[in-house]
């Protein structure tokens, strides 16, 4: 009861800087125009592409090639270069992602006497198009298949496709959880009154990637932190202005229980403010995208963390200044300054590795810097990474094989926890020991 009490008057004082309101009718705004957006399925012919991308490329192979892991690439399972010659939905409509789709697929081989080979004994082509078509990889695959079985040539098949080195497939697939995610859709803006983008467009899962690490992640996060390090940067000050902090200091509580409550105040008007904004939209492109991404809602936890790391150090400069000008303008530093040390590890860690520029001195001291402050900038990477992999999870699997300085998520959480502690620790000390 006494937590809630705090955390009502946290929330009067919100309401009474009118900076509540603005941020609930941003975030309206915000809810509005992702509902105006529409995203129209296209047929099941345009996946035609990038089913033989996957058949045909091995992209792990490729970005390990080109990262110097291995100088050639590696020998395929099969000499064969395969097409998809059509696409049909015997059930259904080919712009319906949860259709049952049957598929004609050509196999081109290096002479007839392979291709023979391959009628005689199908298993093992059969088994690489199990496994590779419309596959990215560590079992992550938007379509799945239910039936594969040698076939006849097409009738109206030309000529040369009549050679002996062809051998064709009939496949049946079925739709999986991320079917809809890397099905082709057009993008139309304002309900549908016209459409922004001529096709092809990206697959639906990759726009909505993209608006939301535009809009939510990096626009949106960013403004919803620093609009509440403004709003919450008076909620101490104010507390500990004369004749107030002594009305509170009369009843029994302990002082750190009483600065620990009006701590957990604040982070829940930010946790509140952001579960409005990303819940509203994450409902909007379920219902408009049929995209149900628990990536997006893992913002709402993603951003009221981050700003826990700056407002336990608001919390600490309120205390030793009581000044809510103070507190906000430390914690802003200590935002970009947390920034510039995450990027500048990344930057030295790849120009090294790169010998782009020699090892120094400053190496070590980078490291060092980054190893004992907060990581924020690991939060916004498990960010992306939780949207990709829900959304365009062929990006996702390029990332991580990319990812040349992996975060070690133990380590990183425990550091910006401890940080967190050892701040709030001191403000509770300083407050706890301070006359009033």
């Amino acid at each position: 009861m006494k937590y809630l009490a705090l955390l009502k008057d946290s929330f009067r004082e919100a309401v009474d800087t009118k900076v509540f309101f603005v941020m609930v009718a941003l975030s309206t705004i915000v809810i509005l125009l992702v509902a105006s957006l529409g995203f129209q399925p296209r047929p099941a012919t345009d996946l035609t592409m990038e089913l033989e991308n996957t058949l045909n490329l091995d992209i792990s192979s490729m970005i390990q090639a080109a990262r110097g892991e291995k100088m050639t690439l590696p020998q395929r399972d099969t000499q064969a270069m395969f097409r998809v010659l059509s696409i049909t939905a015997p059930e259904g409509a080919l712009e319906n992602p949860s259709a049952t789709l049957d598929m004609l697929i050509q196999a081109r081989f290096p002479n007839a006497k392979l291709a023979a080979e391959a009628k005689k004994d199908p298993g093992p082509t059969e088994q690489f198009i199990r496994q590779k078509l419309a596959s990215y990889g560590e079992d992550i695959r938007f379509l799945q298949i239910a039936d594969i079985h040698l076939a006849n040539a097409p009738p109206a098949a030309a000529q040369a496709e009549l050679d002996p080195s062809y051998v064709y497939w009939d496949v049946t697939t079925h739709p999986t959880r991320l079917t809809q995610a890397c099905w082709p859709h057009d993008l139309t803006v304002l309900f549908g009154a016209f459409k922004p983008l001529a096709s092809p467009l990206p697959p639906v899962g990759m726009q909505v990637y993209i608006i939301e690490q535009v809009l939510v992640n990096l626009i949106g996060a960013s403004v919803a932190i620093l609009v509440s390090v403004i709003i919450t940067g008076s909620f101490i000050p104010n507390m500990l202005q004369k004749g107030a902090v002594e009305l509170l200091l009369v009843k029994p509580i302990w002082r750190w229980t009483l600065l620990i409550y009006k701590y957990l105040g604040g982070l829940t008007f930010i946790f509140l403010n952001t579960l409005y904004a990303i819940g509203g939209v994450w409902l909007v492109f379920g219902l408009r995208a049929g995209l149900w991404s628990s990536g997006l809602l893992l913002m709402v936890v993603i951003t009221t963390c981050y700003f826990a790391i700056l407002y336990a150090v608001s919390t600490l400069f309120a205390v030793l200044t009581r000044s809510s000008i103070v507190a906000i303008l430390v914690s802003c530093a200590a935002w970009v300054f947390f920034f510039l040390v995450a990027q500048g590890q990344l930057a030295v860690d790849f120009y090294v590795k790169e010998g782009r520029i020699p090892y120094g001195w400053y190496v070590p001291a980078v490291n060092g810097l980054h190893y004992v402050l907060p990581r924020p900038k690991d939060l916004d990477r498990l960010a992306s990474s939780a949207l990709a992999r829900d959304l365009a999870p062929q990006s996702a699997i390029m990332e991580q094989q990319m990812n040349l300085a992996p975060v070690n998520w133990t380590e990183s959480i425990s550091v910006s926890a401890a940080f967190v502690a050892l701040v709030l620790g001191l403000a509770c000390y300083k407050f706890s020991t301070r006359d009033y």
